[in-house]
């Protein structure tokens, strides 16, 4: 059940034929052995977030405490402790998501209730890079960079700038590749700056991937004769 009951013994003593008088009641409580309730069942969240785990039971005066167990190493923030709720910030330094298994047990008049496990998943951030790092294009051609992530289901946005007016065809977007053709219309070189951000599972990259785009000058004939 659900509260603590109790078992009546009933005793009659019996010697040499005589019964006593009465019978003498021994009364047993048995506590139950009720596992913990959670709100939520699961948690899901970036890295550098905080669990939310309220614990409860049906049983007045249950207590609760905890274990933990890493997916990986790659894990770090939780601890053992005690209460009715689970507040921890939660870190997952990998590529992969991870989770933090917390083992609660309920105590109640010193008997200890069903062990029960709750799972909080840890996306990280992803991380991104280019291919190639940085690129020197002619004014006229395309961008051809490929975005990439050590973090499976990715995608990627990005800013573009240049402090020449001499140069556009450049402007942000979204996909995991950039390709746009740039002119410059001056007489020197210009350099385009892309700014990429990752994302997985609604968590962004912590750090944006730098990438610089050389557009060279298109060359102007001078000086011409014509025979």
């Amino acid at each position: 059940g659900s509260t603590i009951d109790t078992v009546i013994y009933h005793v009659t003593a019996n010697f040499g034929g005589c019964m006593s008088v009465s019978p003498k009641d021994f009364k047993v409580a048995v506590i139950p052995s009720l596992p913990a309730t959670f709100l939520p069942n699961g948690q899901s969240f970036c890295t550098g977030g905080r669990t939310a785990i309220s614990i409860s039971s049906t049983l007045i005066g249950t207590t609760f405490s905890w274990t933990f167990t890493y997916g990986s190493g790659n894990l770090s923030g939780a601890s053992n402790g005690a209460g009715n709720s689970i507040s921890q910030i939660l870190f997952n330094s990998g590529f992969t998501t991870d989770t933090v298994t917390y083992h609660i047990t309920p105590l109640n008049s010193g008997c200890p209730g069903t062990l029960s496990n709750v799972k909080v998943a840890v996306y990280p951030n992803p991380d991104s890079w280019s291919t190639p790092a940085s690129q020197i294009i002619c004014g006229g051609n395309q961008t051809s960079l490929l975005l990439s992530s050590h973090v499976s289901g990715p995608s990627y946005t990005w800013t573009a700038s240049c402090p020449s007016p001499d140069i556009s065809g450049y402007g942000p977007g979204s996909g995991s590749s950039i390709i746009q053709t740039l002119m410059n219309s001056g007489l020197t070189d210009q350099i385009v700056t892309y700014t990429v951000t990752p994302s997985a599972n609604g968590c962004l990259g912590i750090s944006p991937t730098i990438i610089l785009v050389t557009v060279r000058r298109s060359p102007v004939l001078t000086n011409a004769t014509t025979f």
